[in-house]
């Protein structure tokens, strides 16, 4: 038997189950035996047996799935132990807890650097965690102090790159212990000296170690600084408050700075962490500066707006925008745009200042004047604009113009000025490209949405602007650069029918659909142009001849699903009967994405795509009702719109209800209403579809339905502790069985079906046997438990209201002299004698329980319509 037979690949993830529950037993048993009375003849050596046990498996093993597992046994087994009374039980995990120090200490658990230090970090952390659990935080605190001194050790001479140090296991479980929340709040005092170590981990020649340390930092600046952090917008800690909570490492970063910036190396591993550090920090008031070390702080993170390396120059940038007075932002905004006019400095210093001046501008401090000052600035210093082999600088400046269009209403003069400027700067970039190295991309990118800010500005500026943006965008649509086209399709969505209406657009949108071999721009293209065909903006005589020639575009799934609607929402008959085959697999895949499994922009999409093509292919569906694949169609579509209808987002709930209600020629309702027309349309228009009725028939109740329910409710494994995620308040399933059962019900008044009592002799056969079965079950647990039964169980509760509805269509048939099978007067007899139960729930009751209560009746609306 090899690794590759299925025999093989059974039987090690039986081994690997095996395992894994093994642990989780050994936990149980020795927490049931320790809280027993009689633990006293339990052997002392079995419980430490059990531990070592753990400890191998934790240690040794390489399954996720497996270690996990273990962990939950071990955590098991230190709690039940470490909550014990008797000392004798508390000191078998602390053992295991110095064993395992000791072993770090001497390095003899050295492992392969890529499995960061293996089950080591769980073993420590759930030791601590059990004993924090039970009031004991000194362990914690001194397993916390031993690891720093570890990882504090000296660097040996004999180590090497492919195993583990015992600095480099020390951090890993470090990580891992400062990343758990129920142990952060005991750890806040040790933040600064455990940061201070990992800078300076980021010096040592060991990978290793380095590794180690970028994984540690993370958790650290999450937990300075909350997780409401975020580097691009800065943080609400002020320099002072940052000073008082950790005096020792706002020094040590002083220290860093000041020894790098007499440094004649430009990258240094640790800068970056003290930068990252320092960019968190929130600018504050001028009142509120009583901290010593802010203008030496300014003076070192200064020299470092120079640096050759992008990301330092950002960084430093972001931590020297921090420490500026919010009160005076316009003052020191006004001194950085002077010091960007000494055109003496370098373009590294210079694209330094300039991004301090962007991110000012983004903080919100600076009053609204500053924005017209930023544009005036720009055009009286041209040169800012020129061509140069890096054109980060002109792209910052740009973006620093963007901002300020978009804040301030700026005359049109002025905007016309900037309109030439960038537009100059944009063709010289496009005709050149190869001659620029670095930044041309984003350059073009900032060009073409800051011309797109100056059309939005006004009124005036979208007339005088609108035409040359139109060509504009047509010819970035053809450009070979993937960025530049994705960012025209954003701007063309953004815009909505402002630019979509363009013959040439609309042509090269569906270029880039036909042969862009760039997904993201596919799908951004198909979605441009859903748009477009919802609102009704494309050029009829062009796409017709489009649709034709596009066999498949180059996006993904759901990319060609909406071309595929696209193509049925202006395809004709004999174009339907050609794609039969399309149209069936258009169907099915129309079902699955309106799954409430699936995410909600792809049920969106579907919305969407049902909106777009629904009612031609109903249209065709009864224009062709003896065609193969037709009712089939009908069945999905009437299935998607009422799996859509019941969705959480309001966006798809409206976006189907626009399909639903156009059905019936009416105006756009409200989706609650679109039930109402969809009951009409079936009745009315979809008489002939057999489909249609085992379809609602099965949406009233499927037979093994009530077998399913009680077996989940009487087997613990299956329940769930909280509703999934595709439950939804809109997707009452008896809601949902109540619609279906009174559809069938006026269906049937108006039009006599041989079809219907044969299904419903076929269901109600097989649903009588099974009621027969789970009966007794039903009656025991209703008499057992008179409040809390398994008739509350929302499962349980819609198969018993399907059976009963199944009841009430036989007694409908029956009436009208139907050719009716006898098993539906057994069922309604034991329908009937369950509801006379007093312990049912009331929902379910004879006397409780009324269709016409539940909602009004579908033949009042109909008189509405």
């Amino acid at each position: 038997m090899t690794s590759l037979t299925p025999d093989f690949q059974f039987l090690l993830s039986w081994c690997w189950i095996n395992l894994k529950e093994s642990c989780s037993c050994l936990g149980e048993v020795t927490g049931i035996v320790v809280s027993n009375s009689e633990q006293q003849k339990f052997p002392l050596q079995l419980l430490c047996n059990i531990g070592q046990t753990l400890v191998k498996v934790l240690t040794t093993c390489r399954h996720r799935g497996a270690i996990e597992g273990c962990r939950s046994g071990f955590y098991l087994f230190c709690s039940s132990l470490l909550s014990n009374n008797e000392k004798r039980l508390n000191d078998i995990p602390r053992a295991i807890l110095r064993k395992i120090l000791a072993s770090l200490l001497e390095n003899s658990m050295s492992s392969s650097v890529t499995r960061r230090s293996a089950g080591l970090p769980i073993i420590i952390q759930t030791v601590v965690q059990a004993a924090r659990k039970c009031g004991d935080t000194g362990l914690l605190l001194s397993t916390v102090d031993y690891l720093y001194t570890i990882a504090s050790k000296q660097f040996p001479n004999d180590w090497s790159q492919q195993h583990d140090l015992s600095q480099s296991h020390a951090l890993n479980i470090l990580k891992v212990i400062f990343c758990d929340a129920s142990l952060a709040p005991a750890l806040m005092p040790l933040l600064s000296k455990m940061t201070i170590l990992v800078v300076e981990g980021f010096e040592s020649p060991s990978w290793a170690i380095r590794n180690a340390a970028t994984q540690l930092i993370s958790t650290l600046v999450t937990r300075i600084f909350g997780q409401r952090n975020q580097l691009e917008s800065g943080s609400s800690m002020t320099l002072e408050e940052f000073s008082s909570l950790y005096p020792e490492l706002i020094q040590f970063v002083l220290d860093k700075l000041q020894s790098h910036r007499k440094s004649n190396i430009a990258v240094r591993p640790s800068l970056y962490i003290i930068l990252t550090l320092m960019s968190g920090i929130g600018m504050s008031p001028s009142y509120q500066h009583t901290s010593s070390l802010r203008e030496p702080l300014q003076h070192a993170v200064v020299s470092f707006l120079s640096n050759p390396v992008y990301s330092l120059r950002k960084l430093s940038a972001r931590a020297h925008t921090s420490l500026i007075p919010s009160d005076r932002a316009d003052e020191s905004f006004q001194q950085i745009l002077r010091k960007i006019q000494l055109r003496g400095s370098t373009k590294n210093e210079l694209h330094g200042w300039l991004i301090c001046a962007l991110n000012l501008l983004s903080s919100g401090y600076l009053s609204s004047e500053m924005n017209f000052i930023v544009a005036k600035f720009v055009m009286d210093n041209c040169w800012l604009l020129e061509i140069c082999p890096c054109l980060l600088v002109p792209s910052t400046v740009i973006e620093m113009t963007l901002l300020a269009v978009k804040q301030t209403p700026i005359d049109l003069r002025l905007l016309a000025k900037l309109w030439s400027a960038v537009k100059t700067l944009f063709s010289v970039v496009s005709s050149s490209m190869e001659k620029f190295h670095v930044g041309s991309d984003h350059c073009m990118d900032v060009c073409m949405k800051m011309m797109t800010a100056i059309y939005q500005s006004s009124e005036e500026a979208r007339t005088v602007y609108h035409s040359q943006l139109c060509q504009l965008y047509s010819e970035c649509l053809v450009s070979p650069l993937n960025g530049l086209r994705s960012t025209v399709l954003d701007l063309v969505k953004e815009e909505g029918d402002s630019f979509i209406k363009d013959e040439e657009i609309q042509k090269n949108v569906w270029m880039i659909i036909s042969h862009d071999d760039n997904r993201t721009n596919v799908t951004k293209a198909v979605d441009v142009m859903l748009s477009a065909t919802l609102n009704g903006d494309l050029h009829i005589h062009d796409i017709t001849l489009t649709v034709k020639k596009l066999s498949h575009c180059q996006g993904d799934i759901s990319s060609n699903f909406v071309v595929e609607s696209i193509k049925f929402h202006f395809a004709d008959d004999m174009q339907f009967i050609e794609r039969a085959c399309d149209l069936e697999e258009w169907c099915a895949h129309l079902v699955i994405f309106t799954s409430p499994s699936h995410n909600e922009d792809l049920r969106h999409l579907a919305a969407q795509c049902i909106s777009v093509a629904g009612g031609n292919i109903l249209q065709f569906c009864c224009r062709h009702k003896n065609l193969p694949g037709v009712e089939q169609a009908v069945t999905c579509l009437i299935k998607a719109s009422l799996q859509l209808l019941e969705d959480t987002e309001t966006e798809v709930r409206r976006t189907v209800s626009r399909f639903v209600t156009h059905l019936s020629c009416q105006a756009r309702l409200h989706y609650t209403t679109s039930y109402y027309i969809l009951s009409e349309f079936i009745v009315h228009n979809l008489s002939w579809c057999e489909a249609t009725i085992y379809t609602l028939l099965n949406m009233v109740y499927v037979p093994g339905k009530l077998c399913q329910a009680i077996s989940s409710v009487q087997i613990s494994r299956l329940q769930q502790l909280f509703e999934p995620e595709t439950s939804s308040p809109y997707s009452e399933v008896h809601m949902t069985q109540l619609w279906a059962y009174k559809t069938i019900e006026v269906k049937r008044n108006l039009v006599q079906s041989e079809f219907l009592v044969k299904q419903l002799n076929v269901m109600m056969s097989a649903t009588l046997m099974e009621l027969v079965s789970q009966m007794k079950v039903i009656q025991e647990n209703v008499m057992s438990q008179p409040i809390f039964n398994m008739t509350c169980d929302g499962k349980v509760m819609s198969a018993i209201l399907g059976i009963h509805l199944i009841s009430q269509l036989y007694k409908s048939c029956r009436i009208h002299s139907s050719p009716i099978s006898s098993d539906g007067e057994t069922l309604q007899e034991l329908v009937i004698k369950l509801q006379q139960s007093p312990s049912l729930h009331p929902f379910l009751r004879r006397n409780q329980f009324d269709c016409a209560q539940v909602r009004p009746s579908i033949l009042d609306q109909f008189q509405h319509f």
